[in-house]
């Protein structure tokens, strides 16, 4: 049996608020299903996917679609993260290009029970973006920051672990990873285009 993962009942009413923002409305479906299906579109294009924050339906489709879809599939690595002893030891973690927020929602949620959360710094170069990451982190009562930085910027940060989640794939370099990350955490699709590069990223990782 695979396990459930659901998103929180309560992050309905937050979302509502956030897609108002937006003009949007999950008791309007249709319009928001077809900003979904031109987002996706846009996604399996590969193109021009650095402005999809600015554009108040695509960004409503994101937080009401793919974020959600991202946290419930983060869920299933910080799960077994957790059972292995994987996230013991942490002090400090940087979500890097951490969009909406997805992957430090579901660290936190399955984060070990008594065991001190760490200092988590969400880091994205959409200001945007952020805005989602900072409304996160209200709903959830989480403890955290964010900071605006170029991707290519990565070698000037520092942090016990880096996690890389849905970003990899929208870059035409991998990043150079400091030497103060003693852990990583990769949650990427493995697509045609990108597959065999991140294996051989990541064999460079583990060497």
């Amino acid at each position: 049996m695979y396990p459930l993962f659901e998103v929180p009942q309560s992050f309905v009413q937050h979302l509502e608020k956030r897609l108002n923002t937006f003009s949007h409305s999950l008791k309007k479906p249709q319009k928001l299903a077809e900003a979904i299906r031109l987002l996706s579109n846009l996604f399996l294009k590969g193109v021009g996917t650095e402005d999809y924050w600015r554009n108040p339906n695509f960004r409503a489709a994101y937080i009401s679609y793919f974020a959600l879809l991202n946290f419930v599939r983060s869920r299933a690595i910080f799960m077994e993260a957790r059972q292995t002893g994987f996230l013991n030891d942490l002090k400090s973690v940087v979500d890097w290009g951490c969009g909406a927020g997805s992957a430090s929602w579901a660290m936190q949620s399955e984060w070990p029970s008594g065991v001190n959360f760490p200092d988590v710094t969400g880091i994205d170069q959409s200001a945007e973006a952020l805005e989602e990451y900072q409304a996160g982190m209200e709903f959830f009562s989480f403890k955290g920051r964010t900071q605006k930085m170029p991707v290519n910027k990565i070698d000037s940060t520092k942090a016990d672990a880096f996690i890389f989640s849905y970003i990899l794939n929208e870059l035409e370099n991998y990043p150079k990873i400091p030497s103060s990350a003693k852990k990583i955490i990769v949650i990427e699709p493995s697509t045609h285009q990108a597959g065999r590069r991140m294996l051989e990223w990541r064999d460079e990782q583990l060497a």
